[in-house]
């Protein structure tokens, strides 16, 4: 898929409607019983950083956590993770299927490419 240049404006409201669903996602999966999690979202070009915590999220913890026979760690270039994301852009693609645009009109046919910041979400 093009990577499409997006103005500024565009660029904006993508960033907020990303963390505004990521945070209404985290938010929904913190508050089921025996789940704590952070989210740290760094955005490089703006010089801001967001974060997310439970209560009995520990950071202490994390590194040896991660380490745990157990522990499910992802990266960006993991298989697993762009296997997930392959499925995911595939489903409704025989179909074709075109939606509109908030009311502008415009159709897509194709989710846009999400912006760049780095992202660490720990589960414990």
């Amino acid at each position: 898929m093009a990577v499409q240049k997006l103005s500024d404006k565009r660029h904006k409201k993508m960033l907020r409607r990303n963390l505004e669903g990521l945070l209404s996602k985290i938010y929904k999966y913190g508050n089921l019983r025996g789940v704590e999690l952070g989210l740290y979202v760094n955005y490089i070009e703006k010089d801001e950083f967001v974060s997310y915590e439970t209560g009995g999220f520990c950071r202490e913890e994390v590194e040896e956590k991660k380490s745990h026979s157990n522990a499910r760690n992802y990266t960006p270039e993991d298989k697993r993770l762009l296997q997930l994301m392959e499925k995911m852009n595939s489903i409704g693609k025989g179909e074709k299927e075109i939606r509109r645009d908030g009311g502008s009109g415009r159709r897509i046919e194709a989710f846009p490419e999400f912006p760049d910041f780095q992202l660490t979400l720990f589960i414990s």
